[in-house]
């Protein structure tokens, strides 16, 4: 679950991870947004008792926002081109683990192209990983409000939502993940992944079976390993291990990520270990 990688960024992206949004992603960071033991420990108690479950980066695996092809509100063609190629330099920096290096050129960027959303995603996307909920939430929002087209608006409110379930605000979450229902009701890749933000939500709140219902809606949108782990997850956090054994061993391993292979077998071997009856 909690991948020590920082900053391959979900490709979420074209590797098997899904994309934070490629709308940024493709030209910024690599970095799989999953949290590392050291961060686990500083999670809010109520998202913490998922035990093998990092309740962000659960969210946080919400798909490719786009077909990679946005370009920021009111810039011309040189502009585009300077600020995509800048962006490829902050993605570089990260990959290089680079991150104030990075930081300073978003932050820069972002004073240059006050229109473009994508300076502020990359740097909402930061303070996510560092664990700045609040300024993350904040970032997140003024990018949302600057974007112009749905996609980087979805991604935008997805971002939000996960700020806010690190804050512990599930409320806000719901809200924000019910806002992009909207923003991207045409996107059948981004409506699985809100769907997946939702089963989330309904999980922390041990409303189990709206959990099960959302995740089926996702899974039936987009079959992705990511959420079908997150939906095994979800039976062990409801009693139901028969079924999440059932559902974990339905999957050859190489459908697993490698992350995912390995947390939910721990966790599964955990519960077999103790004897426990559910």
């Amino acid at each position: 679950m909690h991948s020590e990688s920082i900053y391959r960024m979900i490709h979420m992206h074209s590797e098997s991870i899904f994309p934070m949004g490629e709308n940024v992603n493709k030209n910024r960071t690599g970095g799989r947004d999953e949290l590392s033991p050291a961060r686990r420990d500083r999670m809010p108690t109520k998202a913490h008792r998922l035990s093998g479950w990092s309740t962000l980066g659960a969210v946080g695996l919400m798909a490719s926002l786009s077909a990679c092809t946005a370009t920021s509100t009111a810039l011309g063609p040189a502009q585009q081109q300077m600020l995509d190629n800048s962006l490829k330099v902050s993605a570089a920096a990260l990959e290089t683990g680079q991150p104030v290096a990075a930081g300073r050129l978003y932050e820069q960027l972002s004073d240059t192209f006050p229109s473009a959303p994508e300076p502020k995603l990359g740097l909402a996307y930061m303070a996510l990983h560092t664990g700045d909920f609040a300024t993350a939430d904040t970032l997140f929002l003024e990018a949302g409000a600057l974007a112009t087209q749905p996609a980087l608006k979805a991604e935008a409110l997805l971002g939000a939502g996960r700020a806010s379930l690190g804050r512990e605000d599930l409320a806000g979450a719901k809200a924000h993940f019910l806002t992009a229902v909207d923003v991207a009701e045409s996107t059948q890749q981004v409506q699985s992944w809100i769907r997946n933000g939702l089963a989330v939500v309904a999980t922390l709140e041990s409303d189990y079976a709206l959990a099960e219902q959302r995740y089926h809606e996702a899974l039936a949108l987009v079959s992705h390993p990511r959420i079908s782990a997150n939906l095994t997850r979800m039976l062990v956090e409801a009693n139901r291990l028969d079924e999440a054994r059932q559902l974990f061993a339905s999957h050859d391993a190489s459908y697993w990520t490698e992350s995912d292979r390995t947390e939910l077998s721990r966790l599964l071997n955990q519960h077999d270990s103790s004897g426990t009856q559910r």
